[in-house]
């Protein structure tokens, strides 16, 4: 079985858009916030992975660059490790997929998912949010559970909704330490969960 590699995403709005999008997003009121998390519009702007060493201890690390540069380096890992994170198949890996299309990085083969199943997702991916919730509906936030769990919260520093204002005034090495405290949140979650029986 491949170890586990635990990831997290920041992203912001993509200032470098052609005139076009720009144009598009000026004549629809209201289009900014229905843009915010796309990556057609986004970008992003920060990396860190997890992973949990032979001592049981979580080591944290912010992959550093342009985008193009951490998306690449973060493709050399995409092979080698079983991806986890909270809610990872609705958000964090679908956009880094589509930024990979943007910049014209191929899609490892073990990430093509037309036509799997979703058992067949077993090997490849470990979304924490989804093992969670389980057969009920809900589906908890990662601040949720991390309080409910008595790891300390992530969310310390700043909240998701934040990221793009601590962007736009320059605070991008507060949203890497925020970043790497998600991952090492998450990680802190998969060895409770492991712990206890419920993976």
């Amino acid at each position: 079985m491949k170890p586990i590699l635990f990831f997290d995403i920041e992203c912001s709005y993509d200032h470098t858009l052609p005139d076009q999008y720009q144009s598009f997003i000026d004549r629809k009121e209201g289009n900014i916030d229905r843009i915010k998390f796309l990556p057609e519009y986004n970008q992003v702007i920060t990396i860190s992975i997890g992973r949990i060493s032979a001592d049981n201890t979580v080591q944290v690390k912010t992959l550093e660059g342009t985008e193009k540069e951490m998306i690449e380096q973060f493709y050399t890992y995409a092979d080698k490790y079983i991806l986890s994170w909270w809610n990872i198949l609705t958000f964090d890996l679908p956009f880094i997929i589509k930024r990979w299309l943007h910049h014209g990085i191929p899609v490892p083969p073990t990430l093509k998912l037309k036509g799997k199943k979703p058992w067949d997702l077993d090997d490849l991916f470990l979304d924490l949010a989804r093992v969670y919730q389980g057969p009920t509906l809900n589906m908890s936030s990662l601040e949720d559970v991390s309080i409910h769990l008595q790891i300390p919260t992530p969310k310390d520093i700043m909240h998701g909704s934040e990221v793009q204002e601590y962007y736009d005034t320059w605070q991008l090495p507060l949203i890497q330490e925020y970043c790497r405290h998600d991952v090492h949140a998450t990680a802190l979650i998969y060895q409770r969960f492991k712990a206890l029986n419920f993976l």
